[in-house]
């Protein structure tokens, strides 16, 4: 957006054959609902949107997002593999935090579409009530990973993925591991 590439108030009039399967409520508008891009944005953060996502990748093509990402220094992270690491995701966050990827403004907008989600049983639930975070949560057949930035008194950034898991253990463990780690870092 701010290198003019892709406008964010751009308009995007939605397609059947671009509503995905999953996460978020854009896969219920009818045919022809119109959205900016700015929209599509919060949707796909927010709401962790399968759809709006799928738009983005469409509407940009992998070959593209993939260089943004080696651009961005994520050198183990794919959009070909959907792969990624902690440490990718966690300097993903610090650059948005920092606003060394956007202006502090867009920065803080992307962040704000992270807050109160829908997807607060994982790392939110092992931060106290009161505590703000900005955070994407992510969820496939044996993965369950949720990454952001804990607004705490000595803010810090956590990133918890996993692969191959039990998503029931996982979602019981990702609340204590959460809590452990806020825990540490607010000692």
């Amino acid at each position: 957006a701010q290198s003019g590439r892709l406008n964010l108030q751009g308009t995007y009039i939605l397609r059947e054959s671009y509503k995905f399967e999953g996460n978020g409520s854009l896969i219920n508008y009818p045919v022809g609902s119109k959205f900016t891009f700015r929209e599509l944005a919060r949707y796909a953060l927010h709401e962790s949107d399968n759809t709006a996502f799928n738009i983005f990748e469409i509407y940009l093509g992998d070959r593209k997002i993939q260089e943004a990402i080696l651009g961005l220094g994520m050198t183990n992270t794919s959009i070909y593999d959907n792969t990624t690491t902690p440490r990718d995701i966690a300097m993903l966050f610090a650059k948005l935090k920092n606003a060394e990827i956007l202006s502090p403004v867009e920065s803080n907008e992307i962040l704000s579409y992270m807050e109160n989600t829908s997807f607060d049983a994982w790392l939110r639930a092992g931060i106290p009530a009161g505590v703000n975070i900005e955070h994407k949560y992510g969820r496939l057949a044996g993965v369950v990973n949720d990454a952001g930035v804990v607004e705490s008194d000595s803010p810090y950034i956590i990133a918890i993925l996993s692969t191959d898991v039990d998503e029931n253990e996982a979602d019981r463990v990702i609340p204590e591991i959460s809590k452990a780690i806020y825990d540490f870092e607010t000692e």
